[in-house]
Parts: C-alpha cells; sequence; structure tokens
C-alpha cells in the first residue's frame, strides 16, 4: 500500500513545478472481487471503447467509466462542499423563483451540461441585461489560453473542466466554432 499523500508532499511538488499527480488504484465491483460489471451501453446496445497501452501493445477496451462522468461527479461534490460552506468557490446560479412556478430551483455553472456557456445561464438576466451581455457574461468572449484571468475569477471551473459554448463566440476578430473550447 502506497503512502498517505501530505500537505509537505503537495507543497514540495508546487515548489518543483510539478505538474501533476498521479495515483494508481486497484478497483473492484460493488458485488465484490470477481463480480460482474456492466459498463453503459449506447444506440444498438454497443460498449464505448477507447485504445490502451496494455504491456507495448495497442488494445481495445471498454469504457467503464469515462472522463466526462468523472468531471460530473467531480464537480457535484464541489456544489455539495460549496453549499455546505466548506469551501469557497465562485459559482454562476440561476434561481428560478418567480411567484406562480410550480416548483422553485436553480441552476448552477456546476450543474449545466455546458457549463457557464450553457443556455440556460447565458440567456437569463443578470440586473436586467442578459447575461452573455453584461459585463461578467462577455468574460466569455474574451477568455483564451492567453487570456484566462477573468474566466479564472468568475468560474475556475471553467478552466479545469471546459466548458462548451452554445454558439459561435469572436476571439481576436473571428468567430471560433462551438465545441472549440479554451
Amino acid at each position: 500500500m502506497a503512502p498517505a499523500l501530505t500537505l509537505d508532499d503537495v507543497q514540495q511538488a508546487v515548489a518543483g513545478h510539478a505538474a501533476a499527480f498521479r495515483c494508481v488504484t486497484d478497483y473492484q465491483p460493488a458485488g465484490g472481487e470477481g463480480d460482474k460489471i456492466f459498463p453503459p451501453t449506447y444506440e444498438g446496445g454497443r460498449y464505448a471503447t477507447e485504445t490502451r497501452h496494455v504491456d507495448g501493445r495497442q488494445v481495445e477496451c471498454v469504457l467503464v467509466d469515462s472522463v466526462q462522468s468523472q468531471a460530473n461527479r467531480m464537480e457535484l461534490a464541489l456544489l455539495q462542499a460549496r453549499r455546505a460552506n466548506r469551501i469557497h468557490l465562485p459559482l454562476i446560479t440561476v434561481c428560478f423563483d418567480q411567484d406562480g412556478l410550480l416548483r422553485k430551483f436553480s441552476v448552477s455553472s456546476l450543474e449545466a451540461p455546458h457549463r457557464i456557456a450553457d443556455a440556460i445561464l447565458r440567456d437569463s438576466l443578470l440586473d436586467g441585461v442578459i447575461f452573455r451581455e453584461s459585463a461578467p457574461g462577455k468574460i466569455l468572449d474574451h477568455a483564451d489560453v492567453g487570456n484566462a484571468a477573468g474566466l479564472f475569477g468568475l468560474c475556475p471551473t471553467a478552466l479545469v473542466f471546459g466548458h462548451r459554448p452554445n454558439r459561435p463566440a469572436r476571439r481576436h476578430g473571428r468567430e471560433i466554432p462551438a465545441g472549440a473550447g479554451l
């Protein structure tokens, strides 16, 4: 069993300009060692697959858990921690709390499918102005890999998990296709 990661380990890594931490873990099915697992299936009952390098060979493997699924779980964990006041984190939230609604609820940038660029946030009002046209909303149009400070202050999780604009944005005078990311 590997030793636990300590604060001292993290501080030394940051001081040495480490880019990442790596953890290798062997998982077992919830039913116990050797039990069946049920990967997600897609149209026609097909499994999602990806190529992995195993013992120096490229092997087609069934994908049991996707990066996107992991990101969704991490986002919900962050949202729970923020709502419980265990962490401080900038968060964009749209509240549907108008009189006459059958149910009042909110949607945050950690829950919306395209994160901060989702239409539910983009097209909501902030002080009577469409969010995307407001000063904070315009940060999305100017954010790129060389200019991410504004986005970091507005929605730092978009830099970690990404975001997908629902409409073309303009960057340096040219149109950026949806899904291009930063």
